[in-house]
């Protein structure tokens, strides 16, 4: 992991941590200003280097593509809008809740 990504890591899990403390009731977060003696020192900044791909993929031919037609989901809007009623039809005395017992 490099180090931008595990200081990524870091901030992600304190936004976390900050999160469950407030919806937990926490509403402030004492700063505390210290500077620490035994921190380690930031390391030297290096050049960026760039890299050269040692080989390329073949050009894709269309032949090879393999078509998928398109399919319509339930949540598309060219799907049937079905009314409440005939939601309640299709799905019939349903007794897998306590719902049912109303």
């Amino acid at each position: 992991m490099s180090r931008e990504s595990e200081i990524k890591q870091i901030i992600e899990d304190l936004k976390r941590h900050l999160e469950f403390q407030k919806s937990m009731g926490v509403a402030r977060v004492p700063v505390i200003k210290e500077v620490r003696e035994d921190a380690p020192p930031k390391p030297p900044e290096r050049a960026p280097v760039k890299s050269q791909p040692k080989a390329t993929a073949a050009p894709e031919k269309k032949d090879d593509v393999i078509r998928i037609e398109q399919q319509i989901g339930i949540f598309d809007a060219s799907a049937k809008k079905m009314t409440l009623e005939e939601i309640r039809a299709e799905i019939g005395d349903c007794t897998r809740c306590k719902l049912h017992e109303g």
